[in-house]
């Protein structure tokens, strides 16, 4: 089961090697995965395994005629429960994007987990600044004042037709200038998968109706908008017990739309794995078994 998914525009100076090195750097100094002594290759299949815990990565690089791709699958094996988190970069058309996805397999019903918090990775990624702008949004765990420098920016992904990659979240406030969410905490949980747009002056209110439409939410609701998606979700403190929970359940909802929006992206690992397939490229190990040693091979 999907249970998180995210897709980060990065630097056009980023390659597959910068992007990858950064990946196995943060699985080598990760407590859960006691994984040391990984390195990037371009060259053949990597597959890494720590014995003790049950961990293991496996590594897949592969060109077409219109993508660079290199992949970094990670499994973590616990009683319960099996863990894939995929960290895969690749190039279009100049571009290159990381797709991470994070696969739970347990053996209890999936509302008795909770997987808001999202990998550290992605947060490792932005303190890095790796991310190129998406439709002129830096990408950041900073929430985004409206009534400064992104109004404009605001507004495009507010509109039916958004060009932007990241959904965006419009916080409004009341006719005192108090909104309902701490938006500062928010943007920080949702650094990566969403921009934060924050408004404090009531008054913006007016500007941002006549400038979109009437698709801003006022008053103190929260929007949640997805690019090229006319349709938009609202949420408000009533019927939740505080901010927090308000915050949970809009943290919540994002990680579970994007998961469903992203589940069947182009370049997820399946697919680079029959892509590779396909091509007569076949690895010595079936890349869900865990290898028969500790280093790659």
């Amino acid at each position: 089961m999907l249970v998180f998914s995210t897709c980060l525009p990065l630097k056009e100076t980023i390659t597959p090697q910068a992007c990858m090195t950064l990946v196995l750097d943060w699985v080598s100094g990760h407590p859960d995965y006691a994984l040391e002594h990984l390195e990037f290759d371009p060259g053949a299949f990597h597959k890494y395994q720590n014995r003790k815990v049950h961990h293991y990565v496996f590594l897949r690089n592969l060109t077409t005629d219109t993508a660079e791709i290199s992949g970094c699958r990670i499994v973590k094996r616990g009683r319960y429960a099996k863990w894939n988190t995929d960290c895969i970069y690749f190039r279009e058309n100049g571009k290159p994007s990381i797709l991470i996805q994070v696969f739970r397999n347990c053996k209890f019903p999936p509302d008795k987990w909770s997987c808001i918090k999202k990998p550290s990775i992605v947060d490792l990624l932005l303190e890095k600044d790796c991310c190129r702008t998406d439709s002129g949004i830096p990408v950041s765990e900073l929430p985004l004042l409206i009534e400064q420098q992104h109004y404009q920016n605001c507004v495009n992904c507010l509109k039916a037709g958004a060009a932007q990659e990241l959904p965006a979240v419009l916080v409004s406030c009341d006719r005192f200038g108090n909104p309902a969410v701490h938006y500062p905490y928010l943007a920080a949980q949702l650094g990566g998968m969403a921009y934060v747009f924050a408004q404090k002056d009531p008054e913006t209110s007016k500007k941002l109706k006549a400038d979109t439409h009437g698709r801003n939410v006022q008053g103190g609701s929260i929007g949640i908008y997805y690019p090229g998606e006319s349709e938009y979700r609202t949420f408000d403190l009533s019927g939740y017990a505080d901010n927090r929970a308000l915050n949970r359940v809009i943290l919540d909802f994002i990680r579970t739309e994007l998961a469903g929006k992203q589940e069947n992206m182009p370049y997820r690992w399946d697919n680079i794995v029959a892509m590779q397939a396909e091509m007569g490229i076949v690895a010595q190990d079936h890349p869900d078994e865990e290898p028969a040693v500790c280093s790659p091979v």
